[in-house]
């Protein structure tokens, strides 16, 4: 629980507070009682990446009970220190401290990365969780008013560098001549249980004088061949970096711009011409956690959403109707909750109207904070909405004639086995429908007797000149 308008016992100063220190050796899960008592730098050695998490609950960030949606604000912001206790007191001051790095965002979730943080302390690695002393208005900024204490969870990762399997160098070692420059091919191998979605990572090169990570990216996305397939991206824990297609992190920012906050991004190659419809839901876990989902044809032009802009978009170019728009205190990354279902999913009806790949992009507006990640589950149906007339096709076609096409001539196919062939040029009569025939008989049965009553009369009108 955060401790605001601390003073620091150096800069005493009026308006001027410190952070609530913790150790980082105490950011770790305490397996033994020893564990508690042993103060050594936390860090592996091997590490290569540590990461700083804050999260706080969203009621802790936004007051619900305003009048005014986000017209109550607060936030802590989080620092990491490297702490060298000069006078050996166990007291930290000021003039102790050398900043390593710091993250602060209007949202439920703050972060920090070091690389190679094992390089970055002489002394003790400390944690400073500072509780902006103002409350905050989305609409006016600063309220002039003291902030109150917050719940929450200070979480510590570490990561170190490891072979990635899916990349395939065809060569270990090559030859860069001066001022020149040199290729490698390298393979993808995609394992089968990748789920749909990005993934990254690097590819290292190393000399006697410096090292170079190339970032690499790719995209898994998910053919549709079947009618009525049915697909799903779910939060399963796996070995992939960070956190996995089926989860988000939040990372939204109500100071920021629209697109700050996570974007999670799902690709479907439609394959088969029948299918017209895509029914996709995304769902997550927690009430204050929000979505806007968007979906792209093959384009790039949006087809649908669950947040339309509306009049607005029309007149005003507002991009989607759970925007907040700019203020004094935002440049635009502010968001209401808008959901088309309940509170922790959307569904979207997207129409489908040529093969090749569509997009989903899922924005992460609104994050509630119980955890640093939220599960998420994508699920999507790719069907077509006439499928009754195609069965129904289906069932007569076989009682029916059949028809194929054999070089320059067609058969015909009759159920009781009789085969005709015609040219490409005649006319393709269905025997089994008799109902012509009758018309044509009929017919000419009128025409005679017609004419034969034509005659008649003409016979009688001139014996009776006569």
């Amino acid at each position: 629980k955060t401790i605001p308008q601390q003073q620091d016992s150096i800069l005493n100063k009026t308006g001027v507070f410190s952070p609530n220190y913790v150790k980082l050796s105490d950011v770790k899960e305490n397996e033994e009682v020893k564990d508690f008592f042993d103060s050594k730098n936390p860090i592996p050695d091997d590490s290569s990446l540590m990461i700083l998490n804050l999260n706080f609950p969203f009621n802790q960030f936004m007051n619900s009970t305003a009048e005014i949606y986000a017209d109550d604000l607060k936030i802590s912001s989080l620092y990491l220190y490297d702490w060298i206790d000069k006078n050996n007191n166990t007291e930290v001051t000021s003039d102790e401290l050398s900043m390593i790095n710091r993250a602060g965002s209007w949202g439920t979730v703050q972060e920090l990365r070091v690389s190679e943080p094992t390089e970055k302390f002489e002394g003790e690695p400390l944690v400073g969780v500072y509780p902006v002393p103002s409350r905050y208005s989305y609409w006016l900024g600063d309220t002039n008013q003291n902030s109150t204490s917050m719940d929450y969870t200070l979480s510590a990762s570490y990561y170190k560098n490891d072979t990635w399997s899916v990349l395939w160098p065809d060569s270990k070692v090559i030859q860069v001549p001066p001022n020149n420059s040199a290729s490698v091919d390298v393979t993808l191998i995609i394992p089968d249980d990748y789920q749909n979605g990005v993934y990254q990572g690097f590819l290292n090169f190393k000399s006697n004088d410096h090292v170079v990570n190339a970032p690499v990216s790719f995209v898994v996305k998910e053919s549709i061949t079947k009618l009525d397939s049915i697909i799903s991206v779910e939060g399963i824990l796996t070995d992939d970096v960070l956190y996995g297609n089926g989860f988000t992190k939040g990372a939204f920012d109500m100071s920021n711009r629209y697109m700050a906050g996570d974007w999670r991004q799902y690709y479907f190659d439609i394959q088969n011409d029948l299918v017209d419809t895509a029914i996709i839901e995304l769902s997550w876990n927690s009430d204050d956690t929000n979505f806007g989902v968007f979906v792209m044809d093959p384009s790039g032009k949006i087809i649908q959403t669950n947040v339309p802009s509306g009049v607005f978009g029309h007149f005003l170019g507002w991009p989607s109707l759970d925007w907040l728009g700019n203020s004094l205190f935002s440049q635009g990354g502010g968001f209401y909750p808008v959901k088309n279902k309940d509170n922790t999913s959307t569904v979207l009806n997207v129409p489908i109207n040529q093969t090749g790949t569509y997009s989903v992009l899922a924005h992460s507006t609104l994050f509630g904070g119980n955890s640093t990640t939220e599960s998420i589950t994508l699920k999507s149906k790719f069907t077509n909405l006439s499928s009754d007339i195609i069965s129904d096709f289906e069932n007569i076609l076989p009682s029916e004639s059949i028809v194929m096409d054999v070089g320059n001539s067609t058969k015909l196919t009759e159920p009781d086995n009789a085969t005709v062939e015609i040219s490409n040029n005649d006319q393709i009569t269905n025997f089994n429908d008799t109902s012509d025939s009758d018309f044509e008989i009929g017919l000419i049965m009128g025409i005679i007797v017609g004419t034969a009553i034509g005659i008649t009369l003409l016979l009688i009108i001139r014996q009776k000149n006569t």
